[in-house]
């Protein structure tokens, strides 16, 4: 999970880890894309406004590396006009910010299904 918000980062992890599921966090996309490519992740969740690298331009890097996890994106404002035009890299499912543990996790569960 990458989110700059400490907050998130936790609630994520908590909510995750109460469902079952194994998860580390990122405080930034570089962070973030360090991990995935050292790691063995079966999918990225990351918030789409950080600074530095973006949660789309985090996606790209892992499209490019052939990194073809599944992407859960949170956003307040999903930036649709950028994967119109690359639906490549177009998220597996948007998660809207704000949202409750609940709605994190159903979408993780989506996800992963649709793989």
């Amino acid at each position: 999970m990458v989110d700059d918000e400490e907050a998130l980062l936790a609630l994520g992890q908590t909510a995750l880890r109460d469902h079952g599921f194994e998860t580390d966090t990122a405080r930034d996309g570089l962070e973030g894309l360090r991990a995935l490519q050292s790691g063995d992740y079966e999918l990225l969740i990351t918030d789409h406004h950080m600074p530095g690298l973006t949660g789309f331009d985090l996606i790209q890097r892992l499209r490019d590396a052939k990194i073809s996890i599944p992407v859960v994106m949170a956003s307040a404002t999903p930036p649709t006009t950028e994967f119109s035009a690359h639906p490549r890299l177009c998220p597996q499912a948007f998660l809207a910010k704000p949202y409750t543990a609940r709605q994190l996790v159903d979408e993780v569960e989506r996800a992963l299904k649709a793989g």
